[in-house]
Formats: C-alpha cells, structure tokens, sequence
C-alpha cells in the first residue's frame, strides 16, 4: 500500500508537469498529433522569451522541460528514483515485464519520440544528459551495497534507465532504442532468475543465498549469460547497445556523459557480479537450508521462460546492431541519415569498455567468492560511505519528510481549513438562509381558507391603493 501511494504522488507530481508543457505546446504548435509536435513550425512558434513571474524564459525551453518532467517521474530518474525500487514488492513475473521493458521504459521512449522538439532546444537536451549520467552512476553506487534480491535489480534498471536517458541527451537517438532493445531481454531473464532464487531459499535476503550452483543448474548459466550481457563483456547483447552509447557521446563531444557512462558500465558488472557470487557460489547458508524440510530446487515451469531469453541475451545485440546503427535526421521523424560517427571507428572505446567490465567482474570475484565475503549491515562498524550508500543516501527520508512536513502540515493542512471553514462554511450559511426563508414563508401555508380569502383581500386592497396613489 505505501509503495503504491509513494509510485502514485510522485508520477502525478512530475504529470501535472507533463500536463503543462503538452497543453501549451499543443495550442502553440495548432494541434496535438506527434508529426504536428515535431515539425520546424512548432518549434518557432514556440521559440521565443516570455516572462514568468520576474523572470525572462524561453518558451521552447519551458514547455519541453516541462514535458520531460512526465518522462523524468515515469522512468523514475533522480530525484524521483525513489518509487521504482519499493515496487518492487509485486511479484517477480510482474517486475520482469513492467520494470525491464514496457512500464519504466515509457518515460524514455517519450524522449524518444519528441526528440525531434527536444533537439531544438539545447538547454532541454543539457538537462536530459545531466539528469540521466547522474542517474545512472548513483544508482549503480547504490546496488553496490543492497541485499534485496529485487532491490539491486530496481537500483540496476534505474542505472540503465539512466545511461538511456544520457545518451539522447548526449543525441544518440539510434544507441538509446539499441539499449532499450537489448536490455528488455537480459534484465527480464534477471527478474525471472530472481524468482526461482527466491522461491528456493524462501527469502529476497541474498545473504540468504549461497552455494545454490549444483542446486539450481540452469539458473545458474542463464544467470551468468544475462550478467556478462547487462556487463557489456563481448558478444553479448549488452555489449553492441553499451558501445553504441559510449562510440556516440564520445564522437559528439559529450566527454562527461561517456566518463559517466564508463564508470557505470564499471559498477554494474562489479555489483551484478557480487549478486551471482553471492546467490550461486560460496557455502550454502545453514539456516536457509533448513528452514522448509526440503533442499532448493527448480522447475522447467520456471526456468523454460529463462532459457527461452537467454538467447536473445546473448546474441540479439549482434542480431540487431544493423537496425539501430543510423541516426535520425532532426526534423524527419523516423527517416534515418548517415550516422554522425562509425560505430566501430574507436576500437580502444569498447576494449576500454570490456576491461572495466571484466575488472568489476574479478574483483567481485576475488572479493565474494575466493575470499568468500559476505556483505555486512549498515551498522556501526561498517565506513560511513557504505551505511550512506546502503540507506540510499537517505532520499527516501527526505522525500517523506517533504511529504508529512511540507506537504501534509504545510500545504494540506491550510487547504484542509480552507475547504472546512470557508468553502464548506458558505454553502453552509447559504443553505441555512434559504432554510430559514423557507420556514417564514411556511409560516403562511396553514391550510385554513378563511386565512387565504383574508390574505387575498388585503392584497387587492393594497394593490388598489397603490394603483389610486399612482393615478
């Protein structure tokens, strides 16, 4: 109940926005059809600086920020990242399809599809770039220190969901669709995989987990298949999107995005790496093992879905990287011209690339499985950066204490007076005036006719006297 309230308030907060910029943007461009949307006209009509409040602002910029605020609360971009990971109480099936590739997706695929609007004003493309790197590097610095099971899949889709957002920012149209594709299939493999672990050990604790190699063999290797691919390592899937990002922020300039992005890649191979360790290698913990009279097993009912996506895991980047390595034009929307860069000009980008990965890969590898380390609780006795990164930097707290401090005692509690003692107030006094004029006129209903001829009588009097008075 309170994750779906936290996903309710916050997207509507970031639609109202969204509501704005489309209402505006509509009326100035003579219609509301994307083609209409996306025209040169639209873009003129709107650029030009009007005055907001004190400020002097530029209308393009204003409505196409305003628009990206529906997309920056849908696909859950910092600050208002914090709904995604706490919807993740739903069940595994559940998060597969609507956190991997259809629901959280949509806010960049709207992106996407104004893209051509968007490219007109620099200002609104700085801020998708910036709001996107920044996302995706503090989530995958979070997932790093989560023991959710389902949470460092949350913090890992809004890493990607970030390095999305960062490369249309960056225009890279073309290699932000590529990852939306590859990712929908490694990510859902993920999810599902988390399920069979959870349904084995009975818990979403991966300190839980351990040892479940020779238990859950097929999850095993679809499970390693969709972590070299969200890795980026060579040739799976993750690996053609991920170098299409970098290739492009690199070749256009944005040297900020394509740090950000290689630091990202760095992280997610290092914590998904610590997320497979942890769950399939190590000693198997005794408690789990005991607690339900049966050892960890799966089903083909669970584990055909993961073998089903594990091939396009692995191979659909290589499949598909010719149906997303060509850019598109600014103001044709959907006709594709020669690609600002080639795709594999810079050879040293996705070596680079692959040995940041493999690196996250061994010193995961070094640090859970050969050492055999388990994570710890934010306590006392752990650094101050791991407890700030385990309690998420404490967002969540703030956010809250925005809503029951400002929002609920600030805001809500005056309209609350408001509509209690003001607007409910004067239907109030309205209704019992009109209560009391109806019992001074039922005064005269009282059924005796003598009473009525009486009444009649004197209004003919008086109404001569006047007609004589006026005469």
């Amino acid at each position: 109940m309170a994750a779906s309230k936290k996903a309710f308030i916050l997207t509507r907060l970031a639609d109202a926005f969204f509501l704005m910029g489309v209402l505006i943007t509509g009326s100035a461009a003579g219609g509301f059809d994307f083609s209409v949307l996306n025209s040169p006209a639209a873009a003129a009509a709107l650029n030009h600086t009007v005055g907001v409040g004190l400020l002097a602002v530029n209308l393009l910029s204003l409505t196409t920020l305003a628009i990206y605020m529906g997309a920056w609360g849908k696909s859950a971009m910092f600050p208002f990242h914090v709904w995604l990971p706490d919807a993740m109480e739903g069940p595994t099936p559940v998060s597969s399809l609507i956190h991997s590739a259809t629901m959280v997706v949509a806010g960049v695929f709207l992106t996407a599809r104004l893209y051509p609007l968007f490219s007109a004003s620099e200002h609104t493309l700085r801020v998708v770039e910036a709001t996107g790197a920044f996302t995706a590097l503090f989530a995958a610095a979070i997932a790093c220190t989560q023991t959710d099971l389902k949470r460092i899949l949350a913090f890992s889709t809004l890493s990607q969901l970030g390095l999305m957002m960062a490369s249309l920012g960056a225009g890279g149209f073309s290699a932000s669709m590529f990852h939306i594709f590859t990712h929908a299939f490694f990510k859902c493999l993920l999810f599902l995989s988390a399920g069979v672990i959870i349904h084995a050990i009975h818990s979403n604790d991966i300190r839980d987990a351990g040892g479940l190699r020779k238990l859950l063999p097929r999850t095993y290797w679809t499970s390693l298949i969709a972590l070299l691919a969200i890795a980026g390592v060579f040739p799976f899937a993750g690996y053609w999107s991920k170098e299409e990002i970098l290739q492009g922020a690199l070749a256009r300039g944005h040297y900020a995005a394509f740090a950000g992005g290689m630091a990202t890649s760095a992280l997610t191979a290092f914590y998904m790496s610590r997320y497979f360790f942890l769950a399939f290698h190590g000693k198997r913990q005794p408690a789990t093992a005991a607690a339900h009279g049966h050892p960890p097993h799966e089903g083909w009912l669970m584990t055909l879905p993961l073998l089903v996506l594990a091939v396009p895991s692995a191979l659909a980047g290589w499949l598909a990287e010719g149906l997303f390595g060509r850019e598109m034009a600014p103001w044709s929307p959907g006709a594709p011209v020669e690609a600002a860069y080639e795709s594999h000009g810079s050879i040293w980008v996705p070596s680079i690339a692959t040995a940041a990965a493999l690196i996250g890969i061994g010193i995961s590898m070094y640090w859970y499985s050969v050492k055999g380390n388990r994570p710890g609780y934010p306590g006392r006795t752990q650094p101050g950066w791991y407890v700030a990164l385990a309690r998420k930097f404490w967002i969540d707290e703030i956010w809250m204490w925005l809503a029951k401090g400002v929002g609920a005692k600030a805001i809500a509690a005056p309209m609350n007076w408001i509509e209690r003692r003001v607007v409910n107030g004067a239907f109030d006094l309205a209704s019992g005036i009109l209560k009391r004029l109806a019992f001074a006129q039922s005064l005269g209903h009282s059924g005796q006719v003598q009473w009525y001829i009486a009444v009649a009588l004197a209004g003919l009097f008086i109404l001569a006297a006047a007609t004589g008075l006026g005469s």
